[in-house]
């Protein structure tokens, strides 16, 4: 994956750092490719064919990461306080669902979230253990935790009764990896995978053919359903967390940008890794306004800070 023409903010990259407008959940239902933002605590939906905006309304309670489709019409989100909230679409909106779960008896931080054999399942942190649960989507009562390794963060995603979680301990340490598990016997891990260019694991996804894809710093990891490595796709731009692959499409969330990529067959596979990149201008003209709009915002409130501290 190389970079393309895709037009960018004026911004300098160490001010697009500073304003930190960072979009974290991706997931696409129907036509509508969603998106929560770490900073605005915003959701914001998107049509997925012409990347307009849809919807900018709901705002949640704290710092969203990973994001899932329970149905067509229903997302669930998990939060940085330890809840995980499930919201309602309808029609061009975002309505509030009234439901949260709350899991901060299990977990100081969620990450993940993803729906496996008609359950919720959830990764967090709870001290410097990264774990998972299962929950039931009726009742919202939480089964038994499962504890994976010490980490700082973790994300998931599922297929059939498969659970894959990626587990950041840290930059470029020996402990990041992904970990395989079956839901029907959870106690161990079936596969693992670690690899000396894991800097830093963390939004994960699948196609329908059970292949993995990894972000990872500037690069995805393509895997088999086993963890063994497939490919490497190079070159990925500002730093990938968010990730989701819908009918042979992978769509990457990153910074103040969204980009869409078609990974290579594995017959193309070999050579050079590389894919076909698919603009998103409209969704990254959006973010990119927004972005602006963040920075000048904190440049307001800086300014206002030294002002009032002038003052004698």
């Amino acid at each position: 994956m190389t970079n393309s023409g895709n037009k960018r903010s004026n911004l300098k990259r160490n001010d697009i750092e500073k304003a930190g407008l960072r979009p974290r959940g991706i997931v696409v239902s129907g036509d509508n490719l969603i998106i929560t933002d770490y900073i605005t605590r915003k959701v914001r939906v998107y049509n997925r064919h012409d990347g307009i905006l849809l919807s900018a309304s709901y705002q949640l309670d704290a710092e969203p990461h990973g994001l899932c489709c329970i149905t067509n019409s229903k997302i669930c989100v998990a939060l940085y306080n330890g809840t995980v909230e499930l919201i309602s679409l309808e029609g061009r909106g975002v309505i509030k669902d009234g439901r949260k779960i709350n899991v901060k008896t299990f977990f100081d931080y969620c990450h993940g979230v993803a729906t496996c054999m008609h359950k919720i399942v959830v990764s967090g942190v709870k001290g410097n253990m990264l774990r998972w649960c299962v929950m039931s989507s009726q009742d919202e009562t939480v089964g038994r935790v499962y504890n994976v390794s010490e980490g700082r963060l973790s994300y998931l995603t599922t297929n059939n009764n498969m659970i894959y979680i990626s587990c950041f301990a840290g930059h470029c340490s020996s402990a990041n990896a992904v970990y395989a598990f079956d839901i029907m016997n959870p106690d161990l891990p079936l596969f693992r995978y670690q690899n000396a260019e894991l800097s830093a694991p963390c939004g994960i996804t699948v196609d329908n053919k059970g292949v993995l894809f990894l972000c990872n710093t500037d690069t995805i990891h393509q895997m088999t359903n086993r963890c063994e490595l497939m490919a490497i796709y190079k070159g990925i731009p500002h730093n990938p967390v968010g990730i989701f692959c819908y009918l042979g499409t992978i769509y990457v969330a990153m910074k103040n940008i969204v980009i869409a990529y078609k990974p290579q067959s594995p017959q193309q596979q070999g050579r050079k890794q590389e894919a076909v990149k698919l603009t998103m201008e409209h969704i990254s003209r959006d973010l990119e306004k927004l972005q602006l709009k963040e920075n000048r915002r904190g440049q307001t409130s800086i300014v206002a800070r030294q002002t009032s501290g002038s003052v004698q």
